[in-house]
Protein backbone atom coordinates (compact mmCIF):
# COMPACT_ATOMS: atom_id res chain seq x y z
CA UNK A 1 0.00 0.00 0.00
CA UNK A 2 1.20 3.45 -1.07
CA UNK A 3 0.09 6.53 0.73
CA UNK A 4 0.90 10.15 -0.86
CA UNK A 5 1.59 12.96 1.93
CA UNK A 6 1.81 16.53 0.51
CA UNK A 7 2.40 18.82 3.31
CA UNK A 8 3.84 22.18 1.50
CA UNK A 9 3.20 25.81 2.28
CA UNK A 10 4.58 28.86 2.56
CA UNK A 11 3.60 28.71 6.02
CA UNK A 12 5.08 25.06 6.72
CA UNK A 13 7.27 23.55 4.49
CA UNK A 14 7.98 20.20 5.40
CA UNK A 15 9.88 17.67 2.90
CA UNK A 16 7.62 15.59 1.69
CA UNK A 17 10.66 13.01 2.61
CA UNK A 18 9.55 13.56 6.07
CA UNK A 19 6.00 12.06 4.86
CA UNK A 20 7.06 9.63 2.57
CA UNK A 21 9.30 7.17 5.32
CA UNK A 22 6.67 6.99 7.75
CA UNK A 23 4.11 3.95 7.78
CA UNK A 24 0.47 3.99 6.47
CA UNK A 25 -0.39 4.42 10.12
CA UNK A 26 0.37 8.11 10.39
CA UNK A 27 -1.65 11.28 11.18
CA UNK A 28 -1.18 14.56 11.49
CA UNK A 29 -2.53 16.61 14.77
CA UNK A 30 -2.39 20.67 14.51
CA UNK A 31 -3.56 22.90 17.03
CA UNK A 32 -4.91 24.60 14.11
CA UNK A 33 -5.84 27.99 15.84
CA UNK A 34 -3.48 30.63 17.93
CA UNK A 35 -3.71 29.40 21.34
CA UNK A 36 -3.41 33.05 22.83
CA UNK A 37 -6.99 33.64 21.30
CA UNK A 38 -8.68 32.00 23.92
CA UNK A 39 -8.44 31.79 27.66
CA UNK A 40 -6.91 27.89 27.93
CA UNK A 41 -7.44 26.59 32.14
CA UNK A 42 -4.59 24.42 31.17
CA UNK A 43 -1.94 23.39 28.57
CA UNK A 44 -3.41 19.76 27.51
CA UNK A 45 -3.83 19.70 23.73
CA UNK A 46 -5.44 16.11 22.94
CA UNK A 47 -5.35 12.66 24.27
CA UNK A 48 -4.15 9.79 21.71
CA UNK A 49 -4.67 6.49 22.40
CA UNK A 50 -2.14 3.67 20.96
CA UNK A 51 -3.84 0.44 20.46
CA UNK A 52 -2.77 -2.65 22.67
CA UNK A 53 0.49 -4.07 21.01
CA UNK A 54 1.60 -1.74 19.24
CA UNK A 55 4.24 0.68 19.35
CA UNK A 56 3.87 4.30 19.21
CA UNK A 57 5.88 6.93 17.58
CA UNK A 58 5.31 10.59 18.44
CA UNK A 59 6.38 13.38 16.60
CA UNK A 60 6.23 17.47 17.08
CA UNK A 61 7.36 20.21 14.53
CA UNK A 62 8.86 23.30 17.35
CA UNK A 63 9.32 26.76 15.81
CA UNK A 64 12.48 28.04 16.53
CA UNK A 65 10.46 30.91 18.30
CA UNK A 66 9.02 28.69 21.00
CA UNK A 67 10.95 29.52 24.53
CA UNK A 68 12.66 27.22 26.64
CA UNK A 69 10.09 26.80 29.22
CA UNK A 70 7.51 25.40 26.63
CA UNK A 71 9.47 23.39 24.99
CA UNK A 72 8.37 19.70 24.80
CA UNK A 73 10.07 18.37 27.96
CA UNK A 74 8.51 20.96 30.14
CA UNK A 75 5.44 21.46 28.71
CA UNK A 76 5.11 17.07 29.15
CA UNK A 77 5.07 16.46 32.95
CA UNK A 78 6.42 12.50 31.69
CA UNK A 79 8.97 14.61 28.94
CA UNK A 80 11.53 12.19 27.20
CA UNK A 81 10.99 13.61 23.96
CA UNK A 82 14.84 14.04 22.34
CA UNK A 83 15.58 16.37 19.78
CA UNK A 84 16.35 15.37 16.34
CA UNK A 85 19.09 17.03 13.93
CA UNK A 86 15.62 17.65 11.47
CA UNK A 87 14.24 21.02 10.63
CA UNK A 88 12.06 22.04 8.42
CA UNK A 89 12.24 26.15 7.45
CA UNK A 90 8.81 27.83 6.49
CA UNK A 91 7.67 31.26 7.53
CA UNK A 92 9.79 30.04 10.48
CA UNK A 93 12.04 27.41 11.57
CA UNK A 94 10.87 24.28 13.19
CA UNK A 95 12.74 21.45 14.70
CA UNK A 96 11.49 17.69 14.82
CA UNK A 97 11.26 16.57 18.77
CA UNK A 98 10.25 12.23 18.83
CA UNK A 99 9.27 10.21 21.49
CA UNK A 100 8.50 6.54 21.28
CA UNK A 101 5.71 5.30 23.27
CA UNK A 102 6.25 1.22 23.69
CA UNK A 103 3.61 -1.37 24.31
CA UNK A 104 1.57 -1.48 27.49
CA UNK A 105 1.14 -4.43 29.80
CA UNK A 106 -1.06 -5.33 32.61
CA UNK A 107 -0.63 -8.48 33.94
CA UNK A 108 0.78 -10.19 31.14
CA UNK A 109 -2.04 -8.53 28.90
CA UNK A 110 -1.20 -5.99 26.18
CA UNK A 111 -3.68 -3.32 26.70
CA UNK A 112 -4.43 0.77 24.59
CA UNK A 113 -1.74 3.16 25.73
CA UNK A 114 -3.58 6.58 26.13
CA UNK A 115 -1.03 9.34 26.23
CA UNK A 116 -1.73 13.63 26.67
CA UNK A 117 -0.01 15.85 24.36
CA UNK A 118 0.34 19.50 25.30
CA UNK A 119 0.52 23.04 23.58
CA UNK A 120 1.96 26.22 24.30
CA UNK A 121 -0.84 28.86 24.89
CA UNK A 122 1.22 32.11 25.04
CA UNK A 123 3.63 31.66 22.31
CA UNK A 124 1.29 33.48 19.61
CA UNK A 125 1.41 29.55 18.05
CA UNK A 126 0.36 26.24 17.81
CA UNK A 127 2.24 22.62 17.93
CA UNK A 128 2.22 20.16 15.44
CA UNK A 129 2.18 16.79 16.15
CA UNK A 130 2.16 13.67 14.04
CA UNK A 131 1.21 10.05 15.83
CA UNK A 132 2.49 6.94 13.77
CA UNK A 133 1.77 3.00 14.73
CA UNK A 134 5.07 1.00 14.15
Amino acid sequence: MSRDYTFNSNEFRVSDAFFQSKSPSFWVIQDAHDPTDNQWAHNQFAAVTIPAGRTGVLYVFVPASTTADAMPNQLDPVAGWERSAESYTGSEQRTVWSKTLAPRQVRGHDVDRSYTLYHVTGQGHGFVYCVELV
